[in-house]
């Protein structure tokens, strides 16, 4: 009869012991998701980037763009914040067939689309997609060299056709708020320009 005692008492404590060292994981599983999601709360920020444009050396233009966002989740995902600005160009198109000229316009300047997510270690993902366009007109000087120069607002339409400079970029990167982050660097093929993409994220208080 002892032994019989003793043997359910063994019995209970096998049983009992897993079904406690199990429960122990779960509470403290639970409470770091609880603490993942408090980390991944929407959280409202702005982002400024700046487009520059580089001569060798020498910066020939620089213009900045701010776009608020909000940061939601641990990974960027949903619909992009988006800005476009630029003007409609109006330009003269010769039809051979009707032996006559038109008018066209073509859209130019920058197109934006950002999403931010939280990252670890107190950062954040940003995906990122820049397309920003100009016109560069060409004209024949008297010695027969041909030279151009980029339209800019204000100048007569184009006479010429001209050529459309454009640069599109797609990044994914990691940033950290007030830290000014260099997306991308790329040579323009017609004038041997650089142009540099740099962000900055900031948390809207």
């Amino acid at each position: 009869m002892r032994n019989s005692r003793w043997l359910m008492g063994v019995v209970l404590l096998v049983i009992c012991a897993p079904a406690a060292v199990c429960a122990q994981p779960t509470a403290t599983s639970g409470a770091s998701q609880s603490v993942q999601k408090e980390a991944a709360a929407p959280t409202p920020v702005k982002l400024e980037i700046v487009l520059s444009e580089y001569d060798g050396a020498k910066k020939i233009s620089s213009l900045a763009y701010t776009l608020p966002v909000i940061a939601n989740g641990d990974r960027p995902s949903g619909a992009f914040a988006s800005l476009r600005v630029g003007v409609r160009v109006p330009v003269t198109v010769s039809d051979e067939k009707k032996g006559e000229n038109a008018m066209q316009y073509i859209d130019v300047g920058t197109n934006i689309d950002a999403r931010v997510a939280h990252a670890d270690d107190g950062r954040y993902q940003l995906d990122l997609t820049v397309d920003r366009s100009s016109l560069y007109v060409a004209a024949r000087e008297q010695g027969g060299s041909i030279v151009g120069k980029e339209w800019s607002a204000g100048d007569a339409p184009p006479g010429n056709p001209p050529m459309v400079r454009q640069y599109r970029g797609g990044l994914g990167l990691f940033v950290r708020e007030g830290q000014a982050t260099e997306a991308t660097v790329a040579t323009d093929p017609v004038t041997g320009h650089v142009l540099k993409v740099e962000v900055t994220l900031s948390v809207v208080k």
